[in-house]
């Protein structure tokens, strides 16, 4: 059978073999069957169309079968590119999966053929082609994409530390000038203390994107730790930082296990923080329970919508100003979520956001209390 043909009438035969080896890659482990397939289908369509008309016009002008593809073959190959790249693939896995997609058709039709004459080889130089090209399209996107995360990021850094920073010089300021008001001053030094804390979270949540950036894992020191008691000291840090907010803290059996203490304090500092910034009520919620091998953190408070089509890139780093209905936009650096899913990644654990009808946000952290290494010398 033409392998233009066998692709068209085999499309879920193909899907399903491939997303046996998609779901292989770390970044696909946990994606529902509709995020992980996305663009496949019409990926097939367009390879498809684009051998036939190059056949067609091979044969009227006997030109190259080779030639650059046609635009919808290349619109849906960016769309791909940047979905992949903007929900946590790396250019090595996303490469991967055109691999895979190139094995699951070539095996499938192989296992199916009985003779390959000119005409189909012919098909094959061509759909190898059209495969290299979806690949050439990963490379152009994941530069553009480099470039874009360096002018992106100087910008946004200078405009994130220049208000804390401002903050803190006219504070001392009015400390230096004025002593008569206690009043005053407790304002001044309480502004203070908040500017210096987001400072210092912003810096270590820049040095960690730097160490991800340049393929280096987070460091971890483990010892016997209690996420209750990391949950309970990182509330009262935030409460005094957002007397105005109602924080509620519940621990559910035992929360103890292997972790890396100053890094989990980060990671719930940062769902906290993120929960302060983007909640529109006064109530965030915090529960830690148990669960067996492993424990549950789950943050809730109640916001703006997250737009469903950045729910796969809500922990990439530069995708920020999340809208919801009100239109409202956040102007940070959006390390936050990205630190904190690297945090728990470290751990072997999982992250994920979801949010409900009742318009509450909830992260759903799930850590094993030790790692895989651990437990198999035990």
């Amino acid at each position: 059978m033409p392998l233009v043909n066998f692709i068209r009438s085999h499309t879920e035969e193909i899907a399903e073999k491939w997303e046996e080896f998609a779901k292989t890659l770390p970044a696909a482990r946990g994606m529902a069957e509709p995020a992980l397939r996305d663009h496949l289908p019409r990926i097939l369509q367009a390879i498809t169309d684009d051998m036939e008309k190059v056949a067609n016009a091979a044969r009227q002008s006997k030109k190259d079968i080779l030639k650059r593809p046609d635009e919808p073959l290349e619109r849906v190959s960016d769309a791909h590119a940047r979905l992949r790249l903007d929900s946590g693939f790396d250019l090595k896995q996303v490469i991967a999966e055109y691999r895979g997609l190139r094995a699951s058709v070539l095996g499938l039709w192989n296992s199916s053929a009985t003779a390959v004459t000119g005409t189909e080889i012919t098909e094959l130089i061509r759909f190898n082609d059209a495969v290299d090209q979806l690949i050439a399209e990963v490379l152009t996107r994941y530069i553009d994409r480099a470039t874009q995360y360096s002018d992106r990021f100087i910008a946004i850094l200078g405009h994130d530390l220049r208000n804390p920073f401002d903050a803190i010089s006219g504070c001392a300021s009015l400390l230096q000038e004025s002593a008569h008001s206690d009043e005053r001053h407790a304002r001044a030094i309480s502004l203070i203390l908040r500017s210096c804390q987001r400072i210092g979270r912003l810096i270590n949540d820049l040095l960690d994107f730097a160490r991800s950036r340049l393929g280096g894992p987070l460091p971890l020191t483990k010892t016997s730790t209690d996420l209750g008691d990391i949950c309970r000291s990182v509330l009262e840090e935030v409460k005094a930082a957002h007397p105005d907010r109602v924080l509620e803290l519940e621990t559910i059996g035992d929360l103890s296990g292997e972790w890396d203490k100053e890094r989990l304090a980060q990671l719930v500092s940062n769902l906290a923080a993120n929960a302060v910034e983007h909640g529109s009520g006064e109530r965030i919620r915090m529960v830690a329970r148990d669960q067996g091998p492993g424990v549950v953190l789950e943050i809730n408070n109640r916001g703006n919508p997250i737009a469903p089509e950045l729910l796969p890139s809500i922990f990439d780093p530069l995708v920020h100003g999340r809208r919801g209905d009100s239109g409202e936009r956040s102007d940070g650096l959006g390390l936050g979520s990205f630190i904190a899913r690297e945090i728990v990644a470290a751990h072997e654990g999982t992250i994920e956001v979801a949010y409900s009808a009742s318009e509450v946000t909830t992260f759903k952290v799930s850590l094993p209390r030790r790692a895989k290494a651990q437990r198999a010398t035990k």
